[in-house]
């Protein structure tokens, strides 16, 4: 099986706006070790992978393995129900 984990962590970084260095003080590391993890060069341990989950806002199969977990439909029915409700409180105040 094929290490995507550092494309994954690169992918992730970058797409909130991070650099290196803030990734390694938001987990109290070197610059050196984000940058080894993102070579392939070594993993982190499992402590700092929950930790980068959160940083990112991610599911730990995504930043592992780039598997995006889909949304199940009782989820996107509450996300509905709750976007509405936020309008019809907005348009009621502004009534």
């Amino acid at each position: 099986m094929e290490n995507i984990f550092p494309e994954q962590l690169k992918i992730h970084r970058k797409k909130n706006n991070f650099t290196q260095e803030e990734v390694a003080k938001k987990l109290y590391v070197s610059r050196q070790a984000v940058s080894k993890w993102e070579s392939g060069d070594v993993t982190p341990d499992l402590n700092n992978l929950i930790t980068l989950c959160k940083i990112f806002d991610c599911d730990l199969n995504d930043l592992v393995f780039g598997i995006k977990k889909e949304k199940s439909r009782e989820e996107e029915i509450t996300g509905y129900i709750w976007s509405i409700g936020i309008i019809l409180i907005l348009i009621a105040i502004f009534i």
